[in-house]
């Protein structure tokens, strides 16, 4: 792995670690879909993920501290793309039922990216390890705090011509809570 990423999560984990009240493992399926033309031409038009990832469902009522940690990794045809997103910002939560059942929430964040990537495009190969400015704006519904939707934009630094951008469409399940 790059010294730098290891570098960021050793900075960051602290702080991620902090934020939480508690911890809770989920499972994350979704699909992003990037805006760039050039990134879609390379990778496709959509790129699909699961994975096992840390996830906060909890569904109280008003603003609270959010942090997200985002990691986006693409490979086709000797392209390949690797994102990693951690963002900290605000949320704020509509639970008009009042039992938590079913909550709509909105939340928008910021931070560092690191982006990783080698691209082929009109048969020349750009490359590179950069860190630029990162942020999201979120929208979704939790139900019975432990299943969530979402939909999400994420504004990304744009290298070598490729913007990183993207839509994003996600489900979250959380299965362990500790």
């Amino acid at each position: 792995m790059n010294r730098r990423v290891l570098i960021l999560g050793a900075i960051l984990a602290p702080a991620f670690a902090l934020a939480q009240p508690r911890l809770a493992l989920g499972i994350k399926a979704g699909v992003f879909y990037p805006t760039d033309s050039g990134l879609r031409q390379a990778f496709g038009d959509n790129w699909t993920s699961i994975g096992i990832s840390p996830v906060r469902l909890e569904a109280k009522n008003g603003t609270r501290q959010s942090t997200d940690f985002a990691i986006t990794a693409r490979s086709k045809n000797g392209n390949r793309v690797f994102m990693l997103r951690p963002t900290f910002g605000v949320s704020k939560s509509f639970d008009n039922r009042g039992d938590g059942s079913v909550v709509p929430y909105v939340a928008a964040r910021a931070g560092l990216a690191y982006i990783d990537y080698s691209i082929e495009n009109t048969s020349r190969r750009f490359s590179g390890n950069k860190f630029g400015f990162t942020g999201n704006v979120e929208f979704g519904v939790v139900f019975n705090q432990r299943f969530a939707i979402l939909a999400r934009y994420d504004m990304m630094p744009r290298f070598d011509g490729f913007n990183f951008s993207g839509f994003s469409l996600e489900a979250a399940v959380q299965v362990l809570r500790f």
